[in-house]
């Protein structure tokens, strides 16, 4: 049975707590106009030449994504199909990548002018994808500064470096607390008021497991170690990496053996040893804790991302006795930090062609066309304009729990806190490494945090090494 549940939600690679920015809001404040390169009155300054023009002749524009291949996948072909189909200009090819390590070693593996113009890929490759390959930033672009100013503060932060809008976000996604809300009920917990905090977390999965209306209350996976570090710290406003969560471009070092971090360590320890959770290690689909929770849990802490799929399955009549319910990212406050997938422009030195890159992208990320997305999906409008669109608000309505994730979003600042740390490696194995010395190693929380850091540090210092110019 667990096979088969687990193949109905095998939809791609989980994008947990990794998010992103700086200390204000994140809309640039230049926008790009269309002019010759030439030389200011006193010719003593040039001025270089735009790099994103308005195309005046027909284009070929390839665009590579990682998006998961069922309801957003089938979506974005269709988007793609239309955009085609409603203009001769610009000619949109896409291809699809199964995540973000295949993106890399594509890049990596393909000579430069045979890039695509525009990657769609996850949070993690911000400061990879800046670094490695030539791209535009939106402000370069005519109209760019308007298209990209109604972000909500977190959301633009998330994806900038230096206060520069660096990606379009397309397809936002946080973490939530989901459960079976049927369960909750049966447990004697009110489903509507989900627990928010990590004391009633804890006392929910002990009251799930006394009630024996499930084998086990929450299911802990090897992602945990991340999401209490970086998304407590993001909801208490600290910063993870000193200084400034590298949002000015500058070079970063963490310590992650804090009094809090070890209170979460504990805390983590408890919930497996005495509360009831279920600790299943790693996941190598990214949805086996949401199957635990349909099979012998109740509750997990999950990406938003996902909420449209178990909806889809819900309805079509194939998870009896269970009803999804969503809460916020329980924690020691409010909000939670962006996850999910943005675009990226790749500068191949010919202005009318990242134009019509740009013309793509615009499409693409207006209200109408990111609200089809965003409810077919579960995504997360990463606008007030989309989140008032028709589609959204009945979506909405019809299903509440895909609000959830707008509402943490909305109440998060654009601080540097709020946009998480920017590492340019992948210090994920760090945390899952540590979620393992916790929890099946038994190691002491202040030296476990401390190799922690000194993993984390000596991976930045090699990247720092070894960081590519352009």
């Amino acid at each position: 049975m667990v096979d088969r549940i687990l193949r109905m939600f095998v939809v791609g690679a989980l994008c947990v707590g990794c998010s992103q920015t700086p200390s204000t809001a994140v809309v640039p404040v230049t926008d790009a106009t269309e002019q010759p390169s030439s030389v200011v009155s006193d010719s003593t300054i040039a001025v270089a030449a735009p790099r994103c023009v308005s195309p005046t002749g027909k284009e070929t524009i390839r665009l590579w994504h990682i998006l998961p291949d069922q309801n957003a996948g089938k979506l974005f072909n269709e988007l793609v199909a239309e955009f085609n189909a409603n203009q001769s200009q610009i000619t949109l090819e896409s291809e699809s990548l199964k995540g973000f390590g295949a993106m890399l070693d594509r890049l990596n593996a393909t000579t430069e002018d045979n890039w695509p113009d525009i990657v769609i890929s996850s949070t993690a490759s911000l400061q990879r994808l800046t670094d490695a390959v030539g791209t535009i930033t939106p402000a370069e672009c005519p109209s760019g500064r308007a298209a990209t100013a109604g972000f909500l503060p977190a959301v633009a932060a998330a994806y900038s470096i230096e206060g520069d809008l660096q990606a379009i976000p397309y397809g936002v996604s946080t973490l939530l607390l989901l459960f079976d809300a049927n369960e909750m009920t049966a447990a004697g917990l009110d489903p509507k008021r989900p627990p928010t905090t990590p004391e009633a977390l804890l006392a929910a999965s002990k009251a799930v497991v006394k009630s024996g209306v499930s084998k086990y209350g929450l299911v802990i996976h090897e992602w945990y170690a991340s999401y209490v570090i970086q998304q407590w710290a993001a909801q208490r406003g600290e910063v993870v990496a000193a200084p400034n969560n590298g949002r000015n471009g500058e070079k970063v070092s963490v310590d992650f053996n804090t009094a809090n971090n070890r209170a979460a360590m504990n805390w983590l320890d408890e919930l497996v040893r005495t509360g009831g959770a279920v600790w299943i290690g790693g996941q190598q689909t990214g949805q086996e804790d949401i199957v635990r929770v349909i099979v012998d849990s109740t509750m997990s802490i999950h990406t938003s991302g996902s909420i449209g799929d178990i909806l889809a399955v819900e309805g079509r009549g194939q998870l009896s006795n269970f009803k999804l319910g969503v809460g916020p990212m329980p924690g020691p406050g409010v909000g939670g930090l962006v996850g999910g997938n943005a675009m990226w422009m790749i500068d191949h030195q010919l202005p009318e062609r990242a134009g019509a890159a740009w013309n793509v992208v615009r499409w693409l990320t207006e209200p109408s066309q990111m609200a089809r997305l965003d409810v077919a999906t579960g995504y997360i409008p990463p606008s007030a304009a989309v989140a008032s669109e028709p589609a959204v608000v009945a979506a909405w309505k019809q299903h509440p729990e895909l609000k959830v994730g707008y509402d943490q979003l909305e109440a998060m600042s654009g601080s540097a806190a709020s946009a998480g740390p920017l590492f340019g490696p992948s210090i994920d194995p760090v945390f899952w490494t540590l979620t393992h010395a916790i929890l099946d190693d038994h190691t002491e929380p202040s030296a476990a945090l401390d190799a922690a850091s000194k993993q984390a540090n000596q991976l930045l210092a090699d990247f720092l090494a070894n960081r590519p110019t352009r």
